[in-house]
């Protein structure tokens, strides 16, 4: 393989995001749990982990991950090829890529990473050298990402950077273009600093997060993955509704498929099966006829067509002359028990014959099951006689099974294993027979049952029906009927005649044995002479209520028989809030049907839906409120229309789906050397507050586990008016002031959404507070106090102070006086002066002085810590 820089990455950046990503849904084989010193909470913890997980980034042999220490140059290069190595690359032949490289070195693992990220151009080296020894820094990590995943920034992008200067001139484009794909989110870079290994792991997992949003919505591949079956597979999860109808097959115009050459046919139209993976990117089609073995087909996807699920539409897709050749013999991969007496052998692909069937009990003598076949779906169901006995294991035998290209099952023939279950001892039996019209009927049982159908149902002794669907109709015709379970009630099915019948008494006959329930019971015959008359009963409306979905309030009306939604926009209604009572119309006109109810069921989100008060202009439904609306304009299929109807249902509020993030305006007005529109606001050197954009769960946001400030502790999170949380740090522990990351992870909105994880760079003032360490009696009425730091003369007053005799406080109505020892705005001594001279009584007595700190003045050092209050004993 060719080793070209340019090729390397598009490689990279096309299909190792995708391996990446995958990793979501892929087995655990380790991550970062699996080391002793990366703290689950800690904010690079899942990054680690989903490189780790892919066998990117290696622990240590003592268990350890070392996520704090410096990444080197030497590891970096092993990271990137080990990335392009799962993705098919090999070694170059010629390894010397360095001059410090040797190709002899014990290390072989650097050696062929060295090759490999040389000929990639994702690290070129200085001087010929690697330095693989050498930490990475910022700025040089840069290049790599940016070379790596193929990364760019918009010609108009503006940096927020404010250290760019400090950067080498080639950094500079590959800073920005990082900031610009959010792989940093800091406004100094610190360009010449050297990279942990943790945040490393976080900065290509971003990266790798940035391609793949970046990526347009598109077809990947398409491929025949046996002779009836055609796989697309997309880069992005796709909505199930705009390529798969509501019975399993394929929308139509979602893809064209047309013979270039070869033998036979293959047709994939609006008839062919489709199913699409869990994850929303695999989409498999079954041909509607013919076979894709020894075809060359061309595949299209058009534009406009398909959708992914946050609703953008995929690239047309025109695939080069594609071909297949299937060989592979199907197999047996599955059975599923149904209930107690059926049986769903599946099949690695779709049949074209399910071969032949034979059953054996275990003492050799034959079982009765009747075995049948859904081709295109790859199953078989078998029934199991009544005559077989519960709990008796049955062997079945098929031979000659074969594919679309008559490739016979392997091996040939097979068994497969299974035993009868145990019936629940209850028959399902007909409850109820409610005429719906001339042409329509509905049959209720006492319980859920399977096997019912249009030849199962006999009217007047004489009248027997087919089933429409068998026929290969589409349109009910005479002779025909149609057997719907119900969507909501799974015991009731409607039963639609493809003739009217007379209007008067007829007797409807359900065969005995003709359903089953679900341990596999028979129902015993049925029969009831029932009057049938023209349907002039009007739909009523069973229930509505709102549910949430996706976060979205949805109103739901269901209504006992399909109905068809007339003209609803401006429906009358009364609006109730806070006690006050608006009256005016609202518009429902974004009812839609539920898929899958027959039109019985509609629902519409209630943040489309608005009310116009009757002197007013339309408005959004109000969040709190209660509505009560008057249907109207529903009508069944009969034209009775639904009489009017009184709902009622509050307005709450739809789940916040967005993210929490921090508003970077808080500290607007900051000056230096804080840092300003960063959201740090500081507020001393033991607090700074950051403002959320929404409302927070509160354990979340009062977790200390999610705030991190580097190199120091942080003592407590409190939750305050406005979204804003208050951080404390523990007193005493910064001494250096200087700027240090603050990182913010782990909190999550009230409606339970996760923040991204919040970096940024903030100034902090040593937190250290002044203390007294001496006081010492240096004349009858002076006593001379020292503290450990020079702290601000105009803070000390004589209230910060209270001198003691014994147990007797000195008298405050004679106040004694405070004045610095020597000159300038801090002084570190201060001397007391008693207004009254110590008796030699009170000399003899322990004398001590306790600061206190005042009600208008608190003594506070350079950098405003307030002084310590405690009790210090006079030395004399």
């Amino acid at each position: 393989m060719a080793y070209q820089p340019k090729s390397y990455r598009k490689f990279l950046a096309g299909s190792v995001s995708a391996a990446l990503v995958a990793t979501a849904i892929g087995p655990v084989v380790a991550n970062a749990a699996s080391f002793s010193d990366v703290d689950p909470s800690d904010s690079h913890a899942a990054d680690i982990s989903a490189l780790v997980e892919k066998g990117y980034i290696k622990g240590f042999e003592d268990g350890t991950f070392k996520p704090y220490s410096n990444v080197t140059r030497g590891q970096v290069a092993k990271i990137f090829a080990r990335i392009l190595k799962e993705q098919g690359f090999q070694v170059p032949a010629d390894k010397k890529a360095f001059d410090d490289v040797p190709v002899d070195s014990k290390d072989q693992e650097l050696v062929e990473a060295a090759a490999i990220v040389k000929a990639a151009g994702v690290m070129t080296g200085t001087d010929g050298k690697l330095n693989p020894s050498q930490n990475i820094t910022r700025q040089q990590m840069a290049k790599v990402l940016v070379e790596a995943f193929d990364l760019t920034k918009p010609a108009d992008f503006t940096s927020k950077i404010t250290d760019l200067d400090k950067a080498d001139a080639y950094a500079r484009d590959y800073i920005q273009t990082l900031e610009a794909n959010g792989v940093t989110v800091v406004t100094e870079y610190k360009p010449k600093d050297s990279v942990s290994r943790a945040a490393f792991a976080s900065f290509v997992k971003r990266a790798l997060d940035a391609q793949e949003a970046a990526k347009a919505p598109q077809v990947e591949s398409v491929s025949a993955i046996n002779a009836a079956q055609l796989q697309v597979k997309f880069n992005k999860a796709i909505d199930k509704s705009t390529v798969i109808d509501s019975d399993d097959t394929l929308k139509s115009g979602v893809l064209t498929i047309t013979k270039v050459d070869g033998t036979g046919n293959v047709t994939i139209d609006d008839n062919s099966l489709a199913t699409l993976s869990e994850d929303g990117k695999t989409l498999t089609i079954t041909v509607t006829s013919g076979a894709l073995n020894s075809v060359k087909y061309v595949v299209n996807v058009p534009e406009n067509t398909v959708k992914t699920t946050d609703g953008k539409y995929v690239e047309k897709y025109v695939s080069g002359v594609l071909t297949a050749s299937d060989s592979t013999a199907p197999t047996i991969t599955k059975t599923e028990k149904l209930n107690a007496s059926t049986v769903r052998v599946y099949f690695s692909e779709p049949l074209s014959s399910a071969g032949s069937w034979t059953f054996k009990l275990a003492d050799g003598s034959d079982a009765t099951v009747t075995p049948t076949p859904n081709l295109a779906k790859g199953y078989v169901d078998l029934a199991i006689d009544a005559s077989v006995a519960a709990g008796k294991e049955i062997t079945a035998t098929v031979i000659g099974a074969a594919d679309y290209v008559n490739n016979l099952i392997n091996p040939n023939p097979v068994t497969v294993k299974f035993t009868k279950g145990q019936l629940d001892g209850v028959k399902p039996t007909v409850t109820s027979v409610n005429v719906l019209g001339l042409n329509k009927f509905e049959v209720k049982f006492s319980e859920e049952v399977q096997g019912f159908d249009a030849t199962d149902i006999t009217i007047d002794s004489s009248t027997t029906f087919t089933d429409y669907a068998a026929n290969g109709n589409t349109l009910l015709e005479a002779g025909e009927a149609k057997v719907t379970q119900d969507a909501i009630d799974k015991t009731k099915y409607t039963v639609e005649l493809g003739a009217a019948l007379t209007a008067g008494l007829h007797t409807i006959n359900i065969a005995a044995n003709a359903v089953s329930d679900l341990s596999g019971e028979q129902n015993d015959a049925y029969s009831k002479v029932v009057e049938f008359k023209a349907d002039t009963t009007a739909p009523k409306l069973v229930s509505s209520e709102v549910k949430k979905e996706n976060g979205a309030e949805y109103l739901y009306l269901t209504f006992d028989e399909p109905v068809t939604k007339g003209t609803v926009n401006a429906l009358a209604a009364k609006q109730v809030k806070d006690y006050v009572t608006t009256t005016g119309t609202i518009d429902l006109s974004g009812l839609t049907p539920v898929s899958g109810t027959d039109n019985k069921q509609y629902k519409v989100a209630l943040n489309a839906v608005q009310f116009t008060p009757t002197s007013g202009t339309a408005v959004a439904l109000s969040t709190g409120a209660t509505y009560t609306v008057t249907l109207t304009n529903f009508t069944d299929a009969n034209s009775n229309a639904l009489e009017d109807t009184t709902i009622t249902f509050n307005r709450g509020s739809d789940t916040d789906t967005n993210k929490p993030a921090i508003d970077k305006t808080y500290d607007n007005g900051e000056s230096s050397p804080y840092v300003a529109s960063n959201g740090i606001k500081v507020v001393d050197s033991d607090t700074i507050q950051v403002k959320f954009d929404r409302a927070l769960d509160g354990a979340t946001a009062t977790n200390i586990a999610n705030y991190q400030v580097n190199g120091l502790t942080v003592e407590s999170a409190t939750l305050l008016p406005n979204n804003v949380v208050e951080i404390k740090l523990a007193a005493d522990t910064n001494t250096l002031s200087g700027l240090r990351n603050v990182t913010i992870s782990g909190v999550k909105s009230k409606d339970g959404v996760l923040m991204d994880t919040f970096t940024a760079s903030e100034y902090f003032v040593e937190n250290v507070k002044p203390y007294v360490t001496s006081a010492t009696l240096i004349a009858p009425d002076k006593i001379k106090v020292v503290f450990n730091e020079p702290v601000q003369v105009s803070t000390a007053t004589a209230e910060d102070f209270d001198v003691y005799v014994g147990s007797t406080k000195e008298d405050e109505s004679a106040p004694f006086a405070v004045t610095q020892a020597n000159s300038g705005p801090t002084d570190k001594e201060f001397i007391i002066t008693l207004t009254d001279g110590l008796t030699p009584a009170e000399y003899a007595q322990t004398i001590t002085v306790k600061v206190v700190n005042g009600t208008t003045d608190i003594i506070v050092d350079a950098n405003n810590n307030k002084v310590k209050t405690g009790v210090v004993t006079v030395s004399k």
